[in-house]
């Protein structure tokens, strides 16, 4: 288990030098910040004040230069911000992700640009469909001589309008984390626990299950056979999976009452589990140099990688 206090105290010097490449990346960014919220803020008062106070309505060409500006101004800070933080976020991962990482155990490996095969990812079924599919902050390892591994992904659709204008836009399927183990114990059948957002997985032709449990209410169970997923899903193993969830939500990790789909097949565990917050993700505007922050990637890191002893099936 990591203990925030004492990486926070092995890294602190390199982490000081990294909070000022923070300072200076930020430094970049600042004036388009002020460029953007200064006239916004100025010009929505005075907007304000004609309408509510003097009982007018604003010239025409104050509001056009006003809207022009504000709309200019916005994605040049939004395009300076991006590209100013993504600079940093890859010194980040490169001097130090990888030693918050190892401290798990000498088996883990930390790879900001690894990936989970998108094959593997459809496989499971526990997605809707999607277009597009992005990885990152892959971390494999091996706890108790069980291997696992996961990752923060994202995926996206292209969704069509049904008016006559035909213009598109990105519907996000799912951002989160893939969990993926391989046990010990051997599944006698494939096992699905989704959630409503899941709905592509009715498609397939699998049986979907029906047992009466507390933990199932916000699930739906699919199984190619029926009786041994029965035999499987016993009221313990369920208990386990309503204390995940619980777990999860606590930790402020999760971002919805339910957020974790399984899948159980052969000798081995997969979740999709929703998250609220984005992993080793530095913000320019906030230091890098505190036991806060490296606390925020402990917790994640420490919830993720103790699933199989808070979901141990035996």
């Amino acid at each position: 288990m990591l203990d925030s206090a004492k990486i926070y105290n092995d890294l602190q010097q390199e982490l000081f030098e990294l909070d000022k490449e923070r300072i200076r990346f930020y430094s970049k960014v600042r004036p388009f910040k002020y460029l953007f919220w200064i006239p916004f803020l100025a010009g929505g008062v005075y907007f304000l004040w004609i309408i509510n106070i003097v009982y007018r309505d604003p010239e025409a060409y104050l509001v056009f230069v006003f809207g022009g500006w504000n709309f200019v101004a916005l994605i040049a800070y939004l395009t300076v911000g991006h590209y100013n933080r993504e600079k940093f976020k890859v010194l980040f991962n490169g001097a130090i992700a990888p030693k918050i990482i190892n401290g798990l155990g000498e088996s883990f490996s930390y790879d900001y640009k690894g990936q989970i095969p998108v094959q593997e990812i459809k496989g499971s079924q526990l997605f809707k469909s999607f277009g597009t599919y992005s990885c990152q902050d892959l971390v494999m390892g091996v706890i108790d001589d069980v291997a696992i591994k996961f990752a923060e992904i994202k995926m996206t659709k292209t969704v069509r309008s049904s008016g006559s204008n035909g213009s598109s836009r990105e519907q996000n399927i799912f951002r989160g984390f893939f969990f993926a183990a391989a046990l010990e114990l051997k599944f006698p059948t494939k096992i699905w626990l989704v959630t409503a957002s899941n709905a592509d997985i009715s498609k397939t032709g699998l049986k979907k299950i029906r047992i009466d449990h507390p933990a199932l209410k916000p699930y739906t169970v699919f199984a190619e056979d029926d009786t041994l997923a029965k035999k499987v899903l016993q009221p313990f193993i369920l208990e386990k999976i309503r204390e995940l969830n619980s777990k999860l939500r606590k930790e402020k990790i999760a971002i919805f009452k339910t957020s974790v789909s399984f899948y159980f097949e052969d000798q081995t565990i997969k979740m999709a589990i929703k998250t609220s917050k984005k992993f080793m993700e530095p913000r320019l505007s906030q230091t890098v140099n505190s036991q806060k922050f490296i606390e925020k990637q402990t917790r994640l890191l420490n919830t993720l990688s103790g699933l199989l002893k808070d979901l141990t099936l035996k």
